[in-house]
C-alpha cells in the first residue's frame, strides 16, 4: 500500500507523475473502556474475558468455530516454522475487542499474542479440565 505518488520513466525517457492507487486505511477506532461498553460486548459475544499483561488490559472473547479452522488452515510454504506464530496473531487479533490496536501491539510485544489465543483457545471449548471417567 503506497500513498505518495511514483515517478515512472516511461520509453521516450519523459519523467512523468503517476499516482499510485489508494487502498483505504483502517485506523483503529478508539474505543472507550466504560461498563456500558462492556455490557454491549457480552450482549453481541456471550461472555467476555479480561487479561492484564504488564499493566495493559485486554479484553477479549472465544473463539467461534469458523474462526478456529480458518485460523489453523493457515500455513506458510515459506516458512513451515512461521506457522505457529502467525496462527497465534491471527487468533489473538480476531478475538481482542480491547485495545483497537492489537495488531501493533503484537508486534511491539513478543508474546502477548501468544498469551491471548492460548487464553482464548482454552475458554473457547479446548480446556477439558471437568471430563472424568464413569
Amino acid at each position: 500500500m503506497k500513498l505518495h505518488d511514483e515517478l515512472k520513466q516511461v520509453e521516450n525517457e519523459e519523467i512523468v507523475q503517476e499516482p499510485m492507487l489508494e487502498q483505504s486505511i483502517q485506523l483503529p477506532v478508539k474505543i472507550e473502556l466504560t461498563n456500558e461498553q462492556i455490557a454491549a460486548w457480552k450482549a453481541e459475544h456471550g461472555k467476555v474475558f479480561k487479561t492484564v499483561i504488564d499493566d495493559e488490559t485486554y479484553i477479549w472473547r472465544r473463539l467461534k468455530r469458523r474462526e478456529y479452522v480458518d485460523a489453523m488452515s493457515y500455513r506458510s510454504e515459506e516458512n513451515p516454522d512461521a506457522n505457529v506464530y502467525l496462527r497465534q496473531n491471527i487468533i489473538a487479533s480476531i478475538v481482542t475487542l480491547y485495545p483497537s490496536d492489537m495488531s501493533e501491539r503484537i508486534e511491539e510485544y513478543a508474546g502477548l499474542a501468544g498469551e491471548i489465543s492460548d487464553r482464548a483457545i482454552l475458554k473457547s471449548g479446548f480446556d477439558a479440565s471437568e471430563t472424568e471417567e464413569l
